[in-house]
């Protein structure tokens, strides 16, 4: 006879208050968990074992050699950092098991540190995620045409309300089949009564419709040089007169964007997250309330913006965020003369803010900093100047260390490939097609005249990096073109020259995408390998102006001189690594052509002059996938699309530094032209040991952070990212594997932040304040959890128990607020869980209403995997097996499920169970 589910068991008890009331308490007696010790009387809160635990502690020139890839037996950690890192045997000589608290063990596992961020703009994709429409196309997305995205956006039009924005991001012309950008018309016929604005995949341009367009005024439509006609704004001055008129995100959208995007993060494996571009007096008080009220669980580097050039009415160009962020961080108020060159300041030709002797270092903890808060305000001459606004201080309460640091200063120098607004050399790019060179910023003029792509000049880059240097503080700097990093390397040289003193600045190149050999032979002070002039070396400058090395271009007495101060910074390449995977084939076919393509992203230059590097995913141009950079450093092969088969690989062959290979410069079919060109031709690709470097140790050391974490040593932060297979024998059995790699736990100042160890009799874990709340104004923050255990001797139970927590809510009296729980699929249908409130009384006692349309009502309860958290799954959709979901539910403060109404707040249970098998927390499934 079948056995009854326990779904049918509950239904049949659920008038029976008494028997389920004793079936609860034997399924939720409160407890520690099984198997632990009291805290008090241990040396070590948790100790790590039985498992592949790589330390990533070898040198990067060890690392060359995969066999030589440090591994330890056993990781002690005490009040969130490592105390031991060693041998099993030395670890039982000292006690350190007797002394566990608590003990993981891996199951044959691998635990790495935790993932580091080399450069990205967290946490944006969270607020993308939740409130705008995904307009990517495959691998990415599910858009194949214009008409999908007609489709898609008036859909979201109709849902929000006439007159709502509605925007979108990720669409990519060279991946739908009309193969063009969408239009001002096209968007008008899907959303004729709002405004809309929809984001290119590269984030450097957008399209605008009517509505959206008519926000601006026509005097900043006329200075940027808007096509109005095709709706197009490129690059940042151009989007910011249409940007700017969006509605302000409340505190709560702010947060549950956060929430979100620390959720993906820490799914991703990372630990250590990457927050670029910002202005720290909105940013930082936002983590910091973000850590507070748990939304944040993961650390960040914070890069504030070092320049940010602001279009007026009047048509001047203004720094509006540079000289306040340097204000908020301790800079003193001397002001920089510029001489005479570009203006880059709030006020006349002077850059305020200049002194920052005594400013906050770069990779300081700032979690708790209180910055002084200034404004632009205008003198009797209308001309602006900084005003004292008073100080932002961190919320009462915060007491957190260790989870906020200072990055780099960030630039925006040139644009993208994607958007032809990347500065290359000569002959620019691959292929044409409808653009001319009046819309590329290419070597026939700075920008072409395009003024709405003109993020700096060369002048202002030099100014700007001489003030940040000079003060001993590291900047990075967003070069994708040949030509933007020939200036960049240039104004490096004239830094060094001019501050001498300045040592270890680790500035850095993000991107690096078609960096040349000579870039990184001057990054590394190699000057005496640059091979002199040639076909693949034009339009040079600095210190080998016209291809000959000439130190006095920059001031320096010798090209012995320049070589040790350049050698003394430690310069660095983050790398956009997977611009291999998601757009090789367009970079090899329309951008870049074959000969440039093979040489993007060149780790592979790096590693013969060991420089250092990292890799990043720009998210969210690209989701936060670190393991995808690995395989991608590894492989460089592009992806299946629509559009093109993929598989392509982006490499040159062999290791000969002067070995070169003939490739046309210009698409042949357009230009009629089959002229060849020499492209150096040498193998960019890498071992998994480096990639994983790539991935921890040196995105930590780019950031000065090395001290703390990506690595597992004593003294380091317990950051660790638990993988359900060894990434070094996946990389030998079957690279193109790399990616798909289960993160099965992510481990901040050894606390879970996301997933289940290895062995885990927990599978779902607890309740927390949800990003999907019925309105703006609820504040739901959970305040408290605990563990609930089943009874001894109660297996069945507990087979079917996945996750059982009590806990309580800050809520807003009479609210509905909605909560959510992370759990492992089974493989089996939605149906076959059961979300259990352990409240009392009849009313709590039955299972919650499951409701595939997620209506918000108290009661409800509703599924959705964890990549695609708004779309509810119906109940015969599959839960994949191990694969991560999140279980929604909604809970009315003072409701019947409140189990202490009377106390202010709400104080709930929640169980969830399966009629199916338990999930495996094993194998390969992400």
């Amino acid at each position: 006879m079948r056995k009854r589910s326990l779904r049918h068991a509950f239904s049949r008890f659920a008038g029976r208050a008494g028997v389920l009331a004793h079936v609860l308490t034997l399924i939720l007696l409160l407890g520690a968990g099984w198997g632990a010790r009291p805290l008090a009387a241990a040396t070590v809160d948790t100790l790590y074992h039985n498992g592949r635990i790589y330390t990533l502690t070898e040198s990067m020139d060890a690392a060359k050699d995969p066999r030589k890839a440090k591994t330890v037996e056993v990781v002690a950690v005490r009040d969130g950092r490592i105390i031991f890192a060693g041998s099993a045997a030395q670890a039982r000589q000292q006690g350190l098991f007797a002394d566990a608290a608590g003990i993981v063990d891996l199951h044959g596992k691998t635990m790495l540190p935790g993932l580091v961020d080399g450069h990205g703009h967290f946490p944006l994709q969270g607020g993308y995620d939740l409130f705008q429409v995904n307009l990517n196309s495959f691998p990415l997305g599910e858009m194949r045409s214009i008409e999908d995205y007609k489709k898609a956006l008036a859909r979201r039009c109709q849902s929000a309300g006439k007159g709502a924005w509605v925007l979108g991001w990720g669409y990519d012309d060279t991946l739908v089949t009309e193969m063009r950008h969408p239009t001002r018309a096209d968007l008008d016929a899907a959303c004729p009564h709002n405004p809309v604005f929809v984001r290119h995949v590269s984030g450097h341009m957008a399209v605008v419709n009517s509505a959206a367009l008519a926000k601006a005024a026509k005097n900043e439509l006329n200075t940027v040089g808007v096509d109005a006609q095709s709706g197009k704004l490129t690059e940042p001055r151009a989007m910011q007169v249409v940007s700017r008129h969006f509605p302000p995100a409340g505190p709560q959208a702010a947060q549950r964007g956060l929430a979100r995007a620390n959720e993906v993060y820490a799914a991703a494996g990372v630990t250590t997250a990457d927050c670029s571009n910002i202005r720290m007096l909105t940013e930082l008080p936002k983590m910091q309330n973000g850590i507070l009220r748990g939304n944040l669980d993961l650390r960040v580097v914070l890069h504030p913006l070092g320049y940010y050039p602001t279009t007026l009415a009047s048509g001047k160009t203004v720094d509006s965020a540079g000289w306040i962020n340097r204000a908020a961080l301790g800079w003193d108020s001397g002001t920089l003369s510029l001489a005479g060159a570009e203006t880059a300041a709030m006020t006349g030709n002077n850059i305020p803010f200049a002194d920052g002797r005594r400013a906050v270092a770069n990779g300081s903890d700032i979690t708790r900093l209180a910055m002084p808060a200034y404004a632009a305000d205008k003198d009797r001459n209308g001309a602006p100047v900084a005003v004292s606004r008073g100080a932002v201080t961190p919320p009462a309460g915060l007491a957190a260390d260790n989870r906020l640091f200072l990055g780099a200063w960030k630039f925006t120098f040139d644009g993208s490939p994607q958007g032809y607004t990347a500065w290359m050399k000569q002959p620019g790019f691959y292929r044409w097609g409808a653009y001319t060179a009046a819309d590329s910023f290419n070597k026939a003029g700075f920008f072409n005249g395009a003024v709405g792509t003109d993020n700096m000049s060369p002048a202002a880059l030099e100014t700007l990096i001489a003030l940040y240097h000079g003060n001993g503080q590291s900047t990075q700097t967003h070069t994708n073109g040949s030509a933007a990093a020939e200036h960049w390397v240039t104004a490096l040289e004239k830094a060094v020259v001019r501050h001498p003193q300045v040592k270890d600045t680790r500035d850095t190149s993000i991107h690096a995408q078609t960096m040349e050999l000579q870039h990184i032979q001057r990054l590394t002070g190699n000057y005496q390998d640059l091979p002199g002039t040639g076909p693949m070396y034009t339009e040079l400058t600095g210190a080998f102006t016209d291809g000959k090395l000439s130190p006095a271009s920059v001031g320096a007495r010798d090209i012995t001189q320049l070589s040790r101060l350049m050698r003394d910074q430690h310069f660095f390449n983050s790398y956009f690594v997977t611009h291999t995977y998601f757009w090789g084939d367009r970079h090899n076919q329309i951008f870049f052509g074959p000969g440039r393509a093979r040489n993007m992203s060149p780790v592979g230059w790096s590693v013969a002059y060991n420089q250092p590097f990292s890799f990043h995913n720009d998210t969210y141009i690209t989701p936060i996938a670190p393991l995808r950079s690995l395989q991608s450093a590894v492989t460089r092969t592009s992806a299946h699309s629509a559009i093109y088969e993929g598989g392509t690989l982006l490499s040159g062959q062999g290791h000969d530094l002067k070995a070169k290979a003939l490739f046309p410069p210009r698409d042949p079919q357009e230009t009629g032209d089959r002229t060849t060109f020499a492209f150096w031709n040498y193998d960019h690709r890498i071992n998994a040991l480096q990639a994983l470097h790539a991935v921890t140790g040196m995105p930590a050391w780019q950031n000065k952070l090395s001290d703390r974490i990506g690595s597992i040593a004593p003294g380091r932060l317990a950051d660790f990212t638990i993988l359900a297979e060894d990434p070094l024998a996946v990389a030998v059995a079957d690279p193109q594997r790399l990616a798909d790699m289960r993160v099965m736990a992510t481990i901040v100042g050894d606390r879970p932040v996301y997933g289940f160890v290895p062995g885990s009799e927990a599978l779902a874990d607890a309740p927390r304040a949800s990003y999907a709340q019925p309105t703006e104004a609820v504040v739901a923050v959970v305040t408290g959890t605990s563990p609930m255990t089943p009874a001894e001797g109660q297996n069945s139970i507990r087979e079917k128990t996945l996750g059982a927590y009590a806990f309580t809510a800050d809520v807003r009296d009479g609210d509905l607020a909605v909560f959510q729980m992370r759990f492992l699929g089974n493989g089996g249908p939605a149906r076959d869980m059961t979300l259990l409130d352990g409240g009392s009384g009849i009313a709590g006692t039955r299972p919650l209403h499951y409701s595939s349309e997620a209506v918000m009502a108290d009661g409800n309860w509703w599924i959705a995997s964890l990549d695609a958290p708004m779309l509810p799954l119906r109940p015969d959709d599959a839960l994949t097996m191990d694969k991560m979901h999140i279980a929604f539910f909604v809970l009315r403060d003072n409701g019947p499920r409140d189990r202490d109404a009377q106390k202010g707040g709400l104080a709930g249970q929640a169980v969830l169970l399966t009629d199916g098998p338990r999930p495996g927390n094993s194998g390969t499934t992400r």
